[in-house]
């Protein structure tokens, strides 16, 4: 099926990686489906022969982010790790030397619930930086539209905004704006295919300081092999810390999705023992509504029907953290099949 999951492809693609901190990687191999849109497109030095043997940039930083594709290098590191759940726990034992163990307690690490979130897979970053020339734009939301690629820039791909109308795919494309986007996530291992025009639509942005990307909550990536890819469901759909859906999957699709939590009522202890209301420490299951409802716990997935398409979906995580202030992750994403 176009736009499905494949061990590897001769055309544009997305690399998923296992390991969060290491992926994905944009691989621009070649330039299939040129389409309709105004103005020279070009691939750069990226759509040669891209260095497909890793997908990180473990040394690279997000401070030489810039609109120039021959110039920007961006950064797999992120701040993940205030939104990854530490994974350590510290316990304490007491004794009695009175002789009388009545009154006497003993915890020890197997007896002590696991941190909230340990089982869970991890963040799914979704990030994006709009720029007019050199100029980096503030963080805003990025209503729906088409984009026409024009290359790969370290894990980030670069392109032009183009017509806002879904069907009217690449054209009318602007050269003067150009847009990084990128995501991460934690699972599957894999390539998805990618296109050179595709639908991208972010909500929910978190400001970063320019030129480094903004962090968005909601996003939804449409592409395929034609110049119009919206005309199909979308292919990608991430929900950051929130369990609201991108609005642009309800409005172009017409099929709503639903997120919804579900107590997991598993035992689990505060995240940072130093800031705990255990009541507040709280595990969920996450489900996913489409065509019927499928309940996953964080760590998994499954197969999601929503409209005229199948999706793997991933509960990344779904917990609070324990905090007395009420802090919760929630990460997941579907992927079409």
């Amino acid at each position: 099926m176009a736009g499905g999951r494949a061990a590897a492809l001769a055309v544009c693609g997305l690399m998923l990686v296992g390991c969060w901190k290491d992926n994905p990687a944009f691989m621009v191999t070649a330039g299939p489906g040129e389409g309709s849109g105004d103005g020279e497109t070009t691939t750069g030095s990226a759509s040669g022969e891209p260095d497909t043997t890793s997908g990180t940039t473990d040394e690279a930083t997000t401070a030489g982010v810039g609109p120039s594709p021959s110039t920007s290098t961006a950064s797999t590191t992120t701040d993940a790790g205030s939104s990854e759940p530490e994974t350590t726990t510290s316990t304490t034992s007491t004794t009695s030397t009175s002789g009388d163990s009545s009154g006497s307690t003993s915890t020890t690490g197997e007896d002590a619930a696991p941190a909230c979130g340990m089982t869970g897979l991890g963040p799914a970053e979704l990030q994006a930086r709009q720029w007019k020339g050199l100029t980096a734009q503030a963080c805003n939301d990025i209503p729906g539209r088409n984009y026409r690629v024009l290359e790969l820039v370290g894990v980030f791909v670069t392109a032009v905004p183009c017509s806002s109308n879904p069907a009217a795919g690449c054209t009318g494309c602007d050269y003067g704006t150009t847009l990084l986007f990128g995501f991460t996530t934690p699972a599957p291992i894999g390539v998805l295919e990618l296109s050179k025009c595709v639908y991208l639509s972010a909500h929910g942005a978190i400001d970063t300081p320019a030129p480094e990307p903004c962090r968005y909550r909601q996003m939804a990536v449409w592409w395929d092999d034609s110049n119009s890819p919206a005309k199909q469901e979308p292919l990608a759909i991430f929900g950051h810390d929130t369990l609201a859906v991108d609005p642009s999957v309800a409005d172009i699709s017409g099929k709503d999705l639903g997120v919804q939590l579900v107590p997991a009522g598993a035992e689990c202890s505060c995240v940072d023992g130093d800031d705990c209301c255990p009541d507040k420490a709280v595990e969920y299951d996450l489900r996913f509504v489409g065509e019927e409802p499928v309940q996953l716990p964080q760590g998994t997935s499954g197969a999601v029907k929503l409209g005229n398409a199948t999706y793997e979906a991933y509960n990344g995580q779904s917990f609070e953290t324990g905090a007395c202030g009420q802090e919760q992750r929630f990460d997941w994403w579907l992927l079409r099949q």
